[in-house]
Formats: C-alpha cells, sequence, structure tokens
C-alpha cells in the first residue's frame, strides 16, 4: 500500500526536467491546495505524469493534449467540473464554470419570456 504524505510534506516536481513556468505554477497551486492533503504516493506519481501533460501544453505548444489533461484532472477530482460537488466536511465547491452554466440558463429563461410577449 502506497504511504500517506501528510506526515513528510507534499513533493516538489521532479528534479531533471526543464519544467514549464507555467506548469510549475499550476503543480504549486495544486500542492497547495487542500485537495491534495493526504494524498498518497501512487496519487502524486499520477500527478507528476499529468504534470508532464500539462508541460507538453504549456512547454512546446502541443495543445491537441489538452483533453487528455482534462481528463487525468477528471480522474484525480480536480477538474472545475466535478468541484461543484460537496466535499468530506460538506461544503459545497462552486466552479467558474458553474456559475457560467447557471447565467447562460438565465439567459435563456429571459429570452424565452422575451419571446413570449
Amino acid at each position: 500500500m502506497a504511504k500517506k504524505r501528510q506526515e513528510v510534506g507534499k513533493p516538489e516536481l521532479p528534479q531533471g526536467i526543464r519544467w514549464p513556468k507555467a506548469t510549475k505554477d499550476w503543480f504549486d497551486c495544486w500542492r497547495g491546495s487542500s485537495r491534495t492533503d493526504g494524498w498518497d504516493d501512487a496519487q502524486w506519481h499520477f500527478l507528476f505524469d499529468t504534470a508532464l501533460v500539462h508541460a507538453a501544453i504549456w512547454g512546446a505548444g502541443r495543445v491537441s493534449l489538452t483533453p487528455e489533461l482534462k481528463r487525468r484532472l477528471a480522474i484525480m477530482g480536480l477538474a472545475f467540473e466535478v468541484s461543484e460537488k460537496v466535499d468530506d466536511v460538506g461544503v459545497v465547491r462552486i466552479s467558474p464554470l458553474s456559475e457560467a452554466r447557471k447565467m447562460r440558463e438565465k439567459e435563456k429563461a429571459r429570452l424565452r419570456r422575451e419571446l413570449r410577449r
């Protein structure tokens, strides 16, 4: 079984790779997030692999990998689409995407009302 990292602290990006600044910043956001508290080694290694995908997009311009990055974030529960769920302490997390959806639905309803007049 993979060991939990709470006692050890959260790892840095692996050495020996020229990480783009955008990827370093992205990784630091997740490293500093409470959503990664208690992650075990396997989860961190999956995030390291995901960082390679992020680096290919932001460092080499391989935007065709964007769906893979989104898929990996969703698997880890880090995508905005899944952040509206209630977390383990009962807090509802709202994402910018969910707010945009609500605004779009309100606008559709307003336009329907106007068309009926």
